[in-house]
Order: structure tokens, then C-alpha cells, then sequence
């Protein structure tokens, strides 16, 4: 016997693609995703005040199947408008290991609220540089989080770029 679902259902997107988020528009695609099968590339250079409005679009984003990769995102403060974010289950992996890789993004200063927000990450290692306000306490916070504490080398999380500003 079925029940019925709460909230809306699931809805898989992507395909096995790359799917790249470079402005508010291209976020609007993903409205309604629960699943992205394949990779998600956030890359938002610019921006006011656009955290709610991904939101809107990205925030029952459930499941990503592949890598996450955050770039250039100097408009990202936080990542918590990815808020029902909970599996990177690292089926394709970037530069041969790595399924969360976030790079030089200037003004990031929190990745979620780990107090209400859990995220498994399968598969796969995290990479963090040239992050100017992203504090490496947040970063290592993460790792006992996601299950990847011990699957980082030194490399791949640098206090020395990471938060010291």
C-alpha cells in the first residue's frame, strides 16, 4: 500500500553531465532536483544577496551522484543554500580522487551549519585551497562530518590558503 509522499517527490536530473552554475538563470534548471546524476559545478563569480535564490532553486538537492566542485564563487558566502544537501556519493571523481573540491572563492566564510546539517561524502577525498576567509577549523569539521577524516593527504586541505584573512 503507498502513502503519500511529503513534500514533492523526487525528480533525478542531469544525466550523467556536468552541471554548471555560473549565474541565478542557470540555477533555475535544477528547480525541483532532488537527485543530480552527475557532477555539479558552481561557478558564481558575481552576485548580490543570491544565497536565497539558489536556495529557491538548489535547495532540495538531495543527492549528487559525482563530484561537487566550487570555483570562483566570490558571490558564495556559505554553502547552506544547498540545505537538503546530504549524499556526494562520488561516483565519478575529479582529477582522479577528489569528490568536493572547492577553489579560490573569496569570500566563503562557512560551508554549512554542521549543528543542523549532516552530508555523507561515499566516495571520493575533499580539497580545499585559496579560500581567504574559509577558517581550516571549518574545514576539518567537514572531514569528521562527511566520513572523510582520513582519506585526505596534507596537500589537500592548506592552512596556509585557507582562512588567513
Amino acid at each position: 500500500r503507498c502513502s503519500p509522499c511529503e513534500g514533492p517527490g523526487p525528480k533525478v536530473c542531469a544525466d550523467d553531465k556536468i552541471m554548471t552554475i555560473d549565474s541565478v538563470t542557470s540555477a533555475q534548471t535544477l528547480q525541483g532536483c532532488t537527485e543530480i546524476r552527475g557532477n555539479l559545478l558552481i561557478n558564481i563569480r558575481r552576485g548580490n544577496n543570491i544565497a536565497s535564490e539558489l536556495e529557491d532553486f538548489l535547495g532540495l538537492i538531495e543527492t549528487v551522484t559525482g563530484y561537487v566542485k566550487i570555483r570562483h564563487s566570490h558571490a558564495l558566502v556559505s554553502l547552506s543554500f544547498l540545505k537538503n544537501l546530504r549524499y556526494i556519493n562520488g561516483e565519478e571523481q575529479l582529477d582522479g580522487n577528489y569528490s568536493f573540491y572547492v577553489l579560490d572563492n573569496q569570500n566563503l566564510q562557512q560551508l554549512w551549519d554542521w549543528s543542523h546539517h549532516n552530508l555523507t561524502i561515499k566516495e571520493g577525498k575533499m580539497y580545499f585551497a585559496f579560500n581567504p576567509k574559509l577558517c581550516v577549523s571549518e574545514i576539518y569539521q567537514m572531514e569528521e562530518v562527511t566520513g572523510t577524516k582520513d582519506r585526505q593527504s596534507k596537500g589537500d586541505i592548506n592552512p596556509r590558503n585557507n582562512g588567513e584573512k
